[in-house]
């Protein structure tokens, strides 16, 4: 994954071995297949980020770091991915592979007509956010019925109340709900509609796990979830301004310059390190 290949995208996954892969899985002969990347410019090698620095001329420093990140945030996923197949929402996958010393970590999800990931320069509307929480909620709760053990390897949840009920995600590498609540919005919502609908949408949020799990209804409140808020906003939008900054280079390197889409996501990063907490969002 992480050096110049003949593989798809670069990588050392090459067509061959994924249809082998999967033909030897699924007891299939698969002949033709069709391979694409969700995101057309999705991070995924360390390179990404030594060619953009190149390309400013910035020439120093040592990316291993950022390797062993991306190995551990993919691993986290196919972890999640491998237990998580029959939760309503969660995409099939038919292939999922660790990063291992060969360099060939990959998941093989289904093609959904439509999707698209959404580009940290554009925006998510306040109702597209209710969807969004109605399904992490419904996710969370079904996670009930993966293993304690296999839960362990993926939760590091600050506030271990909420431990049983929560996985990393797409965008939510940490497993604790406030911070990946908190990070979706950031990086989600406007400026504006996260100032004015943030305490809302946690409402939202609150009256949807706890309709789910009635045990957390004395543990989720809207003030509860306020405070653990305010308490993780430091640190947890340290990483989200790492985020923005890092989605924004690898979504538009290989763009022409667009001052609407640079105004977009600086507005995002100066209103986030604007912040205090809720009090001042």
């Amino acid at each position: 994954m992480f050096e110049p290949a003949d593989g798809l995208f670069g990588t050392f996954v090459t067509k061959k071995w994924l249809v082998d892969e999967l033909s030897t899985l699924h007891h299939a002969d698969i002949s033709e297949a069709t391979f694409s990347r969700i995101g057309e410019t999705e991070i995924p090698t360390c390179l990404t980020y030594v060619e953009n620095r190149k390309r400013r001329g910035w020439t120093q420093g040592d990316y291993s770091y950022v390797k062993d990140l991306l190995k551990q945030y993919h691993n986290t996923e196919t972890l999640f991915y491998q237990h998580a197949q029959d939760i309503p929402g969660v995409p099939r996958t038919f292939l999922r592979r660790p990063l291992a010393d060969d360099d060939r970590g990959v998941i093989c999800m289904e093609y959904m007509e439509g999707c698209r990931t959404l580009p940290v320069y554009e925006n998510i509307s306040v109702e597209q956010m209710k969807s969004a929480l109605k399904l992490y909620s419904v996710i969370q709760y079904r996670c009930h019925s993966i293993p304690d053990s296999v839960r362990a390897q993926m939760d590091r949840n600050v506030f271990q109340i909420l431990a049983g009920t929560t996985l990393s995600l797409k965008m939510s590498h940490f497993g604790n709900p406030v911070e990946d609540l908190l990070r979706l919005f950031c990086i989600g919502l406007s400026p504006a509609d996260r100032k004015l609908y943030t305490t809302i949408l946690l409402q939202y949020y609150c009256d949807e796990i706890t309709s789910l799990l009635p045990e957390l209804n004395d543990v989720i409140t809207v003030v509860s979830l306020t405070s653990w808020y305010n308490e993780i906003f430091p640190v947890a939008t340290l990483w989200t301004i790492v985020s923005l900054h890092a989605s924004f280079e690898a979504a538009t390197s290989q763009l022409p310059e667009d001052e609407a889409r640079t105004k977009s996501v600086v507005e995002k990063i100066h209103a986030v390190a604007d912040s205090d907490d809720l009090s001042a969002p």
